[in-house]
């Protein structure tokens, strides 16, 4: 059998919350500066770097000295990606490897008579990367370690608990020398200082300021600079070839941080850029990644005429929500990852209009998550996979909630405080640099005590489901109004709503009432001036309900339910290598249904759509594998990025 093709997008955002690794007896210290010289050999595909990490005895007494950790990722081969190949401090001993069954390498730095709170030493160091990873790769089109693969040393603060690695961990302040080849141009989170250029490399040198988590990507780029209040705005492409020029582009990323701007405040950063990755970058299956003050982006994501502006505006609003603030405790993706996704929205309206942005809302738009949309979160909702948001934990179904229900819970609660108090309270939030759910609920309660905010964070925030309506009407015989009922189907509790309803009269006019719906059947009379002809619910989109072009009506029967033939599912399992991405697509029975998983991230089950086609079951944007059966079993797989096509061999 062949496998005639498999369009794919993984949509990866870094978000790291660990490894776990145990308690260590080099625990309590803090890195507080970091300077590296980078060498990136693209023709061996290996990164090295040599320098001096500084550390300070912050959250213990006494300790014999730190322990350092590096890497959070596995390469291609399932091995640590990244090495220490020496360590040496002065008057101490040291010894480094890996931890065994982990993807963490450990060096102990140990003193004979122990260092005391307040001491400061300094680690001199070596690493070398070992093949390709996502997100630390380097090769002869791109180089790439993002922060959240720890690719700089990381310690364990905190001696009683695990040692963990986060982006507060990640943010030291230092100098990164990057050694380029001479064709290529580099970018690290922080201030370019120089560059100098020989026929033999390129040599820049980039200074971290305190609170920023550091990463850096370079390759043969041309970069396209804008200048907006001061502020740089880069673009970093390969390929001049697309249909917003990289000036247009960085003009359109410029306009959407002034919009960001001027409802939050500066932006925390004085540049922000953007970095085309190659689609066929070996590794690498994530959409995009955003660091700290750019972000990378796979070619595809600048392939589209409207410019792709929710994707730069969620990743720049990143830039307050995730790098400035910091969201903690149960549901923190709600204030955070729904955050930067309000940066989409204001982006949106702010550039294209009310009728784009109600547009955006209901069904995204290419270039974007189709789940991070009202459609998208009713499709969550038919699938069972919805939860309350001040509970969400941290995987990726919960990255589509926050993206699609979190923010229209943010939406929804703008209309009702309007733009001062709702942009007032986020500010205030940005000032303190740390956020929980019970805080910004409790800061917009006491910003409008004229509003029932409780009511209204308990039912959107405590509990799972949003409205559906059913609703029928009748106009009076003399055309002096009409009688209209609501039934609310959804289960659980009645959802407490001030409902627009606009009526379109006979003689072309419209009027618009605000119904207060407390019940779950509630009847209300509306008075007309001419006789009622048309009636629609919420015309202007400012609530969550659910509508006929979001999809089946959650909870009715869906009928496009079909069972695969044994014969498709029997010949198509295996495992295929991918050539020249090096990576693994695996399609595995469970159950009795198809499964599909890309390169270790988590497993996606495959909807049977009948005759040779079937659907991922995962939010996001459709994607369609479709089986010609006339030879059996599959030894090749076709995988679609775009318009290109790979080829995967059956292993």
């Amino acid at each position: 059998m062949n496998l005639e093709s498999l369009v794919f997008y993984a949509l990866v955002s870094c978000g790291l919350g660990g490894p776990a690794i145990g308690q260590s007896a080099g625990a309590g210290w803090t890195v507080t500066r970091i300077d590296l010289d980078v060498h990136v050999q693209p023709d061996e595909q290996r990164l090295e770097y040599e320098g001096r990490v500084h550390l300070r005895l912050d959250h213990t007494e006494r300790s014999s000295g730190p322990t350092l950790y590096l890497n959070v990722r596995r390469n291609v081969e399932g091995d640590p990606v990244l090495r220490f190949t020496e360590v040496e401090c002065d008057g101490a001993e040291a010894d480094w490897g890996g931890l065994p069954n982990d993807k963490t390498d450990m060096a102990n730095i140990r003193f004979e008579k122990g260092k005391s709170r307040g001491d400061e030493v300094d680690v001199r160091l070596r690493a070398a990367s070992v093949g390709l990873a996502s997100h630390l790769i380097v090769h002869e089109q791109m180089a790439i370690a993002s922060w959240a693969s720890a690719w700089l040393p990381f310690t364990q603060g905190d001696p009683t608990a695990p040692v963990s690695f986060t982006a507060e961990i990640a943010k030291v302040p230092g100098r990164t020398r990057l050694h380029l080849p001479p064709t290529w141009i580099g970018i690290v989170d922080g201030t370019l200082q120089e560059r100098s250029q020989t026929a033999s490399e390129t040599v820049e040198i980039w200074e971290t300021p305190e609170g920023v988590a550091r990463g850096f990507a370079a390759g043969p780029y041309k970069v396209v600079t804008e200048r907006v209040d001061g502020r740089e705005v880069r673009v970093y492409m390969q390929s001049e070839d697309r249909p917003l020029s990289p000036s247009h582009l960085a003009r359109l990323i410029a306009k959407s941080m002034a919009a960001q701007e001027a409802r939050l405040g500066p932006f925390p950063s004085p540049s922000y850029s953007v970095v085309e990755r190659p689609s066929l970058l070996p590794a690498q299956t994530w959409y995009a990644s955003s660091q700290q003050t750019f972000i990378i982006a796979d070619a595809r994501a600048f392939d589209h005429d409207h410019g792709n502006l929710p994707l730069w505006g969620h990743e720049m609003a990143h830039g307050w929500w995730g790098n400035t603030v910091a969201s903690r405790g149960p549901g923190s993706k709600w204030c955070g990852e729904s955050l930067a996704q309000l940066g989409a929205l204001i982006a949106i309206e702010s550039l294209e209009g009310p009728a784009a942005l109600q547009e955006f809302l209901g069904y995204s738009r290419s270039g974007t998550s189709a789940g991070q949309s009202a459609s998208g979160y009713f499709r969550l909702l038919r699938l069972g996979r919805d939860e309350p948001l001040a509970q969400m934990g941290g995987d990726g179904v919960t990255h589509e909630l926050s993206d699609s229900k979190g923010v229209w819970v943010y939406h929804m609660l703008r209309q009702i405080v309007g733009d001062d108090v709702f942009f007032g309270v986020l500010r205030e939030v940005i000032a303190a640099r740390t956020v929980t759910v019970a805080d910004m609920r409790q800061r917009f309660v006491e910003a409008a005590p004229e509003h029932d905010l409780k009511t209204f964070f308990a039912q959107w925030l405590d509990r799972t489901g949003a409205p559906i309506f059913d609703h029928d009407w009748f106009a009076r015989a003399d055309g002096s109004g009409l009688t209209l009922t609501l039934t609310q189907v959804q289960e659980g509790t009645p959802f407490l709503l001030a409902l627009d309803v606009e009526v379109e009269l006979a003689d072309g006019d419209q009027i618009l009432e605000t119904l207060q719906v407390r019940e779950r059947t509630q009847s209300f009379v509306i008075e007309t001036p001419a006789r009622p002809e048309r009636l629609r619910l919420d015309p202007d989109s400012k609530l969550l309900t659910w509508r006929p072009g979001y999809g089946p009506r959650p909870g009715d029967e869906i009928t496009d339910k079909l069972t695969a033939p044994a014969e498709v599912l029997a010949a198509v399992v295996g495992t295929y290598r991918v050539r020249g991405l090096e990576s693994d697509v695996t399609l595995f029975l469970r159950d009795g249904s198809l499964y599909l998983q890309i390169s270790g991230e988590i497993a996606m089950r495959l909807i049977y759509q009948g005759g040779a086609v079937f659907r991922f079951d995962k939010p996001g944007e459709p994607s369609f594998a479709e089986f010609d059966l006339g030879d059996s079993p599959a030894s090749l797989l076709t995988v679609k990025i775009g318009a290109r096509e790979v080829l995967a061999d059956r292993e």
